[in-house]
């Protein structure tokens, strides 16, 4: 089964339905407690993380500010 959304994937995990792959932050807080567990560590990625380019105008649109705002607040990569 192959999903487009992490949460999708992560609920098919959390109820049996076999591997997925995702970002550690998603994942953290059921690998901590034993509800899922890391399998494949020599295949994970330590890359740098995601990056987001954008035109440098002046007029930056509302939704892409927004979007900007929010990861700067919560790092969601570390």
């Amino acid at each position: 089964m192959t999903a487009d959304d992490s949460r999708s994937t992560l609920a098919m995990a959390l109820h049996g339905a076999g591997l997925t792959f995702g970002l550690e932050a998603l994942f953290a807080e059921y690998v901590a407690d034993g509800r899922l567990r890391l399998v494949l560590t020599d295949w994970a990625t330590m890359g740098p993380g995601f990056y987001l380019y954008y035109s440098g105008r002046r007029q930056v649109p509302a939704g892409l500010r927004a979007l900007l705002t929010i990861a700067a607040k919560l790092k969601p990569l570390g």
